[in-house]
């Protein structure tokens, strides 16, 4: 998770790396930071289908 953190300061926008911060957190049942990253990539890619699926999982294993 550390190196994506890295890439994430140069490229704050880059949405495959940001779920790649998400699903780790959800690897590690951090679910609620998990949404979070889901939900700030959709803000810089609102189409993209990988972050609207992670976000459903991470929401899914809220309840």
């Amino acid at each position: 998770m550390e190196i994506w953190t890295k890439i994430t300061e140069k490229e704050p926008k880059n949405c495959i790396t940001l779920n790649n911060i998400g699903t780790a957190y959800m690897m590690k049942n951090q679910i609620d930071e998990a949404i979070t990253v889901f939900k700030k990539c959709l803000e810089f890619e609102p189409n993209s289908q990988l972050a609207k699926n992670n976000l459903a999982w991470a929401l899914g294993e809220k309840k």
